[in-house]
């Protein structure tokens, strides 16, 4: 018997739209990390990238149904596989990595099995939010530590020292 799954999705079409601009951003995010940064935290990202692309699709969904929360008790924990494993690296060379990011790990594995807690004692939707706040939160962070990374060292340290110049040329 086929199940059909449309009324279970929102059918309010600014969420879908800012679900499709997170995940563009996330990609792009994605192409930065594997060009700058260390090949380690670009594995562990891609395959928290898949994930996420779970959890997005999880997050479209109006009712919870016995398949959403086992889904979300497998991300949970594979969340926090994924996050312990990567973290036992970083605090091997923790100079190879972006500051701070041994304590954003182990947050974001504390939320996960928070998460996991809520989950199997039947917060389920509790479960969802902790899961879902985690992962985009994890994911904002490392936008905010590229953005920051290339702005400043492009385009703003420019512009205040052409600004500066040009101020110290006029005065």
């Amino acid at each position: 018997m086929p199940v059909v799954i449309i009324p279970y999705f929102y059918d309010h079409p600014p969420v879908i739209f800012l679900e499709g601009f997170f995940l563009t951003s996330l990609v792009l995010v994605l192409m930065l990390v594997k060009r700058t940064l260390n090949a380690n935290l670009f594995n562990a990202l891609r395959n928290l990238f898949f994930l996420t692309i779970v959890y997005s699709a999880s997050n479209l969904l109006i009712q919870i149904t016995n398949l959403d929360r086992f889904i979300i008790l497998f991300l949970a924990m594979a969340g926090v596989g994924i996050a312990y494993s990567f973290n036992r690296k970083v605090t091997l060379k923790p100079a190879d990595y972006p500051k701070h990011t041994g304590v954003v790990l182990r947050i974001f594995i504390g939320l996960q099995i928070l998460a996991l807690i809520c989950d199997v004692s039947g917060r389920f939707s509790l479960a969802k939010i902790i899961s879902i706040t985690a992962t985009y939160n994890l994911w904002f962070w490392l936008a905010c530590i590229m953005w920051s990374r290339s702005s400043a060292g492009d385009y703003c340290c420019n512009f205040n020292l052409k600004k500066m110049r040009i101020a110290r040329l006029a005065g």
